[in-house]
């Protein structure tokens, strides 16, 4: 028995979270730039052109006042805190020269490594996918321990006949 005692005291099953941990790989500072230069380059060529019906670009002007969203990655890139930046056309090319010579000079290194980790804000529209609905006289939202008891097929069969009932 002591010999069992022993084995089980070198096993510590909180390292779990260690062992499935992946290891952070470096990131290159002027290769995780490149997206976001690229962009700059690419919006600063479209506005001087005046090309505005170009898909995916990052800028819209009305009004005299240019709205700016970068994206990088497919996910909206915050600048100053804010998704989409308002400038004045007429100091728009100014203020893609002031940050391509940011991202140029490194000041923007840690959003860029941070971008997409967990800080984007998601949400869903309501009533739409599982359990997405907020009427409270929904079977789930009536009695929620009835609704806890009930089996999958239950469930779905209880939120079809809502529905129709209120079809007509």
């Amino acid at each position: 028995m002591a010999l069992k005692d022993k084995l089980f005291g070198l096993i510590d099953n909180s390292l779990l979270s260690a062992f499935n941990k992946k290891p952070e790989k470096p990131v290159d500072p002027s290769k995780a730039r490149k997206p976001l230069l690229a962009g700059i380059e690419k919006t600063k060529k479209q506005f001087e052109e005046g090309r505005t019906k170009v898909p995916h670009r990052w800028w819209t002007v009305n009004n005299g006042v240019v709205a700016f969203e970068a994206k990088v990655g497919g996910a909206t890139f915050e600048i100053n805190g804010k998704p989409i930046n308002y400038i004045p056309s007429e100091r728009f090319p100014e203020f893609l020269a002031s940050m391509k010579a940011a991202v140029d000079a490194g000041e923007f290194d840690g959003e860029i490594a941070n971008h997409g980790k967990g800080s984007a804000k998601v949400s869903a529209p309501k009533g739409r996918g599982r359990g997405g609905n907020d009427d409270p006289n929904h079977p789930k939202n009536a009695n929620p321990a009835a609704w806890a008891k009930m089996k999958p097929g239950e469930r779905i069969q209880a939120g079809l006949a809502y529905k129709n009932s209120k079809k007509g």
